[in-house]
């Protein structure tokens, strides 16, 4: 999926869309656990020079896995609403045609040149710049965005991990090893806890 959000909330969406689609799927199946192996992967993109690309990629997508020989013909892919002009609820053809000039027929023309024109060439859409498995782009945009991120994190009151466990062992006088290791003392168990407790309140980090 190519999204955007305006807020950086993606998390907002994708955790309750899992949660019931897997109950729906599992209903309807007669099956229960996981549907999806992993937590959903994300990378935020340099919509201005790599947009294009990562709608590329995404729609040949099928056809590099052999399940179609065109991107139109894949039952899930949005390419063929593109091509005929069918209205999606959600789905903003600007957003990628906008990068096109002249009318939409002939913007609609070039981009479909875009995409299947790089069929026989698979190696000139195949691999996207991805920089610490989470940005596509070059590093000067990675870099931007990680410091962005750290910054609005902590205005809105979370903390990378690493700064919550430096300030729990300040406090309590636990080191940092002794807190890692499973020590029954209870100073140790008491700074453990309260680690947990803030990390889970005040950073992103999981259970």
């Amino acid at each position: 999926l190519l999204l955007e959000t305006p807020k950086g909330n993606l998390s907002k969406l994708m955790q309750p869309f899992q949660t019931s689609y897997t109950v729906y799927f599992n209903k309807r199946h007669r099956r229960t656990g996981h549907v999806f192996e992993q937590r959903y992967k994300a990378m935020l993109v340099d919509k201005d020079n790599y947009l294009l690309q990562v709608s590329r990629y995404i729609h040949l997508n099928p056809v590099a896995a052999k399940i179609v020989k065109r991107p139109q013909d894949y039952r899930w892919s949005s390419y063929p609403s593109y091509l005929r002009s069918k209205v999606v609820l959600g789905l903003k053809y600007e957003t990628v045609l906008g990068y096109f000039s002249g009318g939409r027929r002939r913007r609609l023309a070039q981009y479909r040149e875009f995409v299947e024109g790089e069929i026989e060439g698979k190696e000139k859409w195949a691999e996207l710049p991805v920089l610490m498995g989470a940005f596509i782009g070059d590093e000067d945009f990675a870099e931007q965005a990680r410091k962005k991120a750290v910054k609005v994190s902590e205005l809105a009151g979370h903390y990378p991990l690493k700064r919550i466990v430096q300030a729990v062992c300040k406090v309590s006088g636990i080191a940092e090893e002794e807190i890692k290791r499973p020590m029954r003392r209870e100073g140790v168990q008491r700074a453990r806890e309260v680690l947990c407790y803030v990390s889970r309140r005040y950073s992103d980090v999981g259970l």
